[in-house]
């Protein structure tokens, strides 16, 4: 995944707090949703924004739930929280409850928002935004010959994970959201296309929407077993899908509630105001932006010191091989004029043995009285007894005769001319 739309992801994901940048609906489709098995390995972690069911609704007795049930739904008043670290984002929640709106940061570009809402009472139990794991990368052969499975983190932001739609990442979280229950039981379950055109529309207007994405959202319904008695919730989620070069992001984010049976419809509706009312400050946004450019600009600088650094090095390994080369084809040209040196004194010794050989012969002709002559057929020499001017040789090669210069060839059908001399081309100069 490059720099620049990593950051651009991560500033999505924190800005819309449930829902972030995906794909193109023709990659949602082309997946389908995970199996049981899928939601059970080890790609999601535990939930650690959720409080226990014991520390979320602490131990109240009945009367006072049958007190807290008479009570009016329309009595609460709502005023807007902010975050306070950083003055992030702000949201309306019923005035005088817990509220814990918080910012967690990885990196100065890298963040999620958390928010834990708890009733007076402690019998309402409100979380939104994302799960401390919120950004995936799908398995590819890429990341597989680097060693990366399922389940694994490259950097320790990013997790490998396959794509799960909204409905079947909800169930996955619902799990997650109610551990301290026991018997879980899903009993309803609608898509949330108001979610995706909410969280759509939000990333366009700030900026932070990605081209070939697409959200997918759901919200399940359930009921489980706590502590103190029956409790009901729903579990609102969002997962976007985007393509990218070389793989496929998502991410998935979260709203839920607990709440008994009777107080069920009073924690919706307070859930989906928080997340209805959620602003995003726009001074914080700009100082965002600015430090995600800033962090782009520092990994592009990186980046082109290493493409130099490389260049250089590539550079450098270039001149090496040039300078081998150079080296090489010096020896070579060394090698061939030494043997060039070797092959002309070689020449030289031979055609000096030929002359000392010719020059031996020709004395020793002379003390013999012979001369030399050779037959231009078959370049064989023969030594013969001085005192004619021409010699021939018949065609068998059996007899040589010698003639005065005034005579010609006697027989030219049956003798052939010699040459006379001791050296001749066509022999073998012995």
């Amino acid at each position: 995944m490059s720099t620049k739309r990593t950051l651009l992801l991560l500033t999505l994901v924190g800005l819309l707090g449930a829902g972030c940048a995906s794909e193109d609906d023709a990659y949602t489709n082309s997946y389908p949703d995970a199996t049981d098995e899928a939601m059970s390995n080890d790609a999601f972690p535990d939930q650690r924004g959720t409080q226990p069911l014991e520390t979320a609704f602490g131990t109240q007795n009945d009367a006072r739930l049958h007190q807290a049930a008479a009570r009016p739904r329309g009595d609460n008043r709502f005023q807007r929280y902010t975050e306070q670290r950083e003055q992030a984002y702000s949201f309306e929640a019923p005035a005088g409850w817990n509220v814990q709106a918080q910012i967690i940061r990885r990196s100065p570009t890298s963040y999620r928002l958390w928010n834990v809402v708890n009733s007076p009472d402690g019998q309402i139990h409100i979380v939104s935004g994302l799960p401390p794991q919120y950004v995936f990368i799908e398995p590819n052969p890429t990341m597989a010959q680097l060693g990366f499975g399922e389940g694994s983190s490259p950097d320790g932001n990013l997790v490998i994970a396959r794509y799960q739609r909204a409905a079947t990442f909800a169930q996955y979280h619902a799990q997650l959201f109610t551990q301290g229950c026991r018997n879980l039981q899903i009993i309803g379950q609608r898509e949330r296309p108001d979610d995706a055109r909410r969280l759509v529309q939000k990333a366009q207007e700030a900026g932070t929407w990605i081209s070939n994405s697409s959200v997918d959202a759901a919200e399940v319904h359930f009921t489980c077993e706590g502590p103190q008695g029956p409790l009901e919730g729903r579990l609102a989620t969002t997962t976007t899908r985007m393509q990218i070069a070389g793989g496929v992001s998502w991410v998935g984010g979260v709203r839920a509630y607990l709440a008994p049976p009777s107080r069920s419809e009073e924690a919706y509706q307070i859930m989906e105001h928080m997340e209805m009312t959620q602003q995003t400050n726009p001074q914080w946004r700009m100082r965002q932006q600015q430090a995600q450019q800033a962090q782009t600009q520092a990994n592009q600088q990186a980046h082109q010191q290493r493409m130099a650094q490389q260049q250089a090095s590539f550079n450098a390994h270039q001149q090496r091989m040039a300078q081998n080369q150079a080296a090489f084809n010096a020896t070579q040209q060394s090698f061939a004029e030494q043997r060039a040196a070797f092959d002309a004194s070689v020449q030289s010794w031979q055609n000096n043995q030929v002359t000392q050989s010719q020059m031996h012969d020709q004395f020793i002709g002379s003390i013999r009285d012979e001369t030399r002559v050779w037959d231009t057929n078959t370049g064989q020499y023969y030594d013969v007894a001085n005192g004619s001017d021409n010699y021939y040789i018949d065609n068998s090669g059996s007899t040589i005769i010698g003639t005065p210069g005034y005579m010609d060839n006697p027989d030219p059908m049956n003798y052939n001319q010699m040459y006379e001399g001791y050296d001749y081309e066509g022999g073998d100069n012995r």
